[in-house]
Parts: C-alpha cells; sequence; structure tokens
C-alpha cells in the first residue's frame, strides 16, 4: 500500500498533464505532487535496499578523519527546508563537545541523524520543537571519547506498547492511511543497524502527546595532533581554479540521462560537452587545454571503462591541470560502502541518481571556489 501510494499519484497525475496543456497552473502543481510522490518512493527504494544490502552482508565500515562540526552543518543544511515548510523551531547544541576531529564513518553517522530529524519532523505538529544535542563524555580509554547524540522533539509521543517494536522491519505504530505520513517502517531499523555496526547502542524516551528522546552512544576515536592531524588530502595540492569556467564535461553511457543533465545545466548557462564512456572521457580530458573544462560530471557504470578506472585514469595524467580537474560522481549506485570506493579513486563528491539538480548546482559552485 505504501508503495503504490506515490507510485499511483504519479502515473495518475502524468496522465492528467496530457489533457491540461493549456492550463498552465494546474500542469505546476501536478508537476509538484509527481516530485513529491517521486522522492517519497525513491526514500522507501532505498531504505528498503539498505536492510537488503545489511542482512546479505554487503555492509562494511568506511571509517576515515572526519570533522564534527563539518557533520553538524551538514546536517542541518539539508533538515533546514522540512522544518521551515512545517513551521518548526530547530537547533543544534554542540557545546558538550571538546573535540572535534575523530575517525569515524562520516556517511553513516549523518544517516544516522538525518533519520532520525526526518521522523521528528513527519510526526510533528506544526510550530513544535527539535533540537539535536551533542554531548562529549571521557571514558577509560586513551585516544576515545563516548558521544551522546539525542534528538528530542514534543511531538506525538510513541506509546510504551509499540516502544517494543519500534526497530523491527516493516513496523509502524499507524499506517499511511491513518498518520498520513508515508512509509513502510524500514527507516528506524536501518537506524539501529549503522548503531550497532558501530557497536554503539540507541535507547529511546516517549510519552503520547509529549514528544520523544532518541539517544545515539558511540565510541569515537580522537584523530591524532601534530603533523599527522593535517589535512589527509595533501597528497593532492590542488591550484586555484577559474571561477568563472562554465564548461563542464558530462561522462554518460545512457543518452535519457544524459539528455537530461545536458539540457538542465544549459538551462543554468553551461557549456555542456559530452562522453559516452570512460575511455571517450579520458581521451577528451588528455586532449583538452589546460583550464578547459571546470568539473567532470562522471557515471561510475559504463562499458569499455567505468567511472573508477576513468577518474584513476585521469588523476595519473602528467599535465597537473589536467590531472586536477574537480570530478563529481553521478550514480544509481552511490551507497555509503561505494562513496568510500569513489574517494579513493580520487573523485571530489558524489551524488545520487535520480539526481537533485539543486545539489548538483551547488556542488558545482563549491568544487568552483576551491
Amino acid at each position: 500500500h505504501d508503495i503504490r501510494t506515490p507510485l499511483n499519484a504519479i502515473i495518475g497525475y502524468t496522465e492528467l498533464l496530457k489533457n491540461r496543456k493549456s492550463d498552465p497552473e494546474k500542469i505546476d502543481a501536478y508537476l509538484d505532487k509527481i516530485r513529491v510522490s517521486s522522492e517519497q518512493l525513491l526514500s522507501i527504494l532505498n531504505e528498503s535496499l539498505e536492510v537488503t544490502r545489511m542482512e546479505s552482508g554487503r555492509v562494511n565500515l568506511i571509517e576515515s578523519e572526519c570533522d564534527l562540526g563539518e557533520l553538524f552543518a551538514e546536517v542541518k543544511k539539508s533538515v533546514l527546508p522540512i522544518m521551515k515548510k512545517k513551521s518548526i523551531r530547530f537547533c543544534i547544541d554542540s557545546t558538550g563537545v571538546e573535540h572535534f576531529a575523530v575517525i569515524a564513518d562520516f556517511i553513516r553517522i549523518k544517516e544516522i541523524l538525518m533519520q532520525l530529524l526526518d521522523n521528528a519532523a513527519k510526526y510533528m505538529n506544526p510550530d513544535g520543537t527539535i533540537k539535536l544535542t551533542i554531548i562529549e563524555t571521557e571514558i577509560d580509554m586513551k585516544g576515545y571519547k563516548k558521544y551522546r547524540f539525542i534528538v528530542e522533539d514534543n511531538g506525538i509521543g510513541i506509546s510504551e506498547k509499540f516502544q517494543e517494536q519500534l526497530f523491527d522491519p516493516f513496523k509502524r505504530e499507524n499506517n499511511t492511511t491513518h498518520s498520513g505520513v508515508l512509509g513502510i517502517g524500514l527507516g528506524l531499523t536501518v537506524v539501529k543497524n549503522f548503531v550497532e555496526m558501530m557497536e554503539g547502542d540507541i535507547a529511546v524516551e516517549s510519552e503520547l502527546g509529549k514528544g520523544s528522546k532518541f539517544t545515539v552512544s558511540l565510541l569515537l576515536k580522537l584523530q591524532e595532533t601534530g603533523e599527522k592531524a593535517q589535512i589527509r588530502s595533501a597528497d593532492v595540492v590542488r591550484k586555484h581554479r577559474n571561477s568563472q569556467n562554465r564548461r563542464l564535461l558530462v561522462v554518460e553511457d545512457n543518452e535519457i540521462n544524459c539528455e537530461i543533465v545536458e539540457e538542465l545545466l544549459k538551462d543554468k548557462g553551461y557549456l555542456v560537452e559530452t562522453a559516452a564512456n570512460g575511455r571517450i572521457a579520458l581521451e577528451t580530458v588528455e586532449n583538452a587545454k589546460d583550464d578547459y573544462f571546470a568539473a567532470i560530471l562522471m557515471d561510475i557504470q559504463m562499458p569499455e571503462m567505468d567511472g573508477y578506472e576513468a577518474t584513476r585514469a585521469i588523476r595519473k595524467l602528467e599535465n597537473p591541470a589536467l590531472a586536477q580537474i574537480p570530478i563529481i560522481a553521478l550514480s544509481a549506485d552511490i551507497l555509503a560502502s561505494n562513496k568510500g570506493r569513489a574517494m579513493e579513486c580520487g573523485i571530489d563528491a558524489c551524488l545520487s541518481k535520480p539526481l537533485d539538480f539543486t545539489l548538483l548546482l551547488e556542488a558545482i559552485e563549491e568544487i568552483a571556489k576551491r
């Protein structure tokens, strides 16, 4: 039911569009509803795939040096649109953190916090309050600290009976019909699995009508001080790029995906060249002049030479100006484990398909400033 509901909306509004070509106002409204339903369906699909991967044993932690301050900034940026839409007051309190430089799985911790905050917002009445508090505490283990990530809200709360089933797959206190919130009951299952992978624990306190409090406790290793704590990407020193350069190379073997990205970018004033696979992309870059391309948008799964191979080959080019071109991966298979592999190959940023064009533009502009 929860999968068919957004799918039915997409098919239905698509049919209505065919009969409303002369009514721009209705066309815009239908397109907005198609987008919302598509995002809901994508969320359900992502959670289902993540649980399937966990059950098959294909998920591993990817720990690296990261900055918790950067993590909190990213989380805030991502959830603010959700909070503003429902007039929810939201704040992050990190005053209880002394050490922000840690060794951790940045992506997984972000996904945990995003899921908890998104859940809180979904079941929150307008003008409610949600707070994320992070507290660092001492433990009897040199080089480690305990971090507690606390998500509190004054929303509808969870019954004591259902709290016993809260983290079980496909369990919901009220289905979509009764709650008005789409989902299939996998979000908190994913969260609990991630927390347990990191050998942490998660606890919930809640009361109907008064709100809920989720506490995730993780043991994180501190980064070493001194020279070893310098930016880990010291292996690649990028020169300042011309931020006025508007030429992009789109590497994509699927004609439909390529056309969509190309047209969207051209509408924003970018000059776009395309390559159907990694081998053609490598040849194109090899024969380009310095600073000809501002960035490369690289698909991962392609024939002849995939995105990983192409990126490694580009990074090995003798001309530093070409070897250092920023590369953004665009793939339908950018899950946490693949993001780690992408970064190891020299990819600068990863975005998943279906593409969020706003995030793509932000990534391109951010890279142009480097």
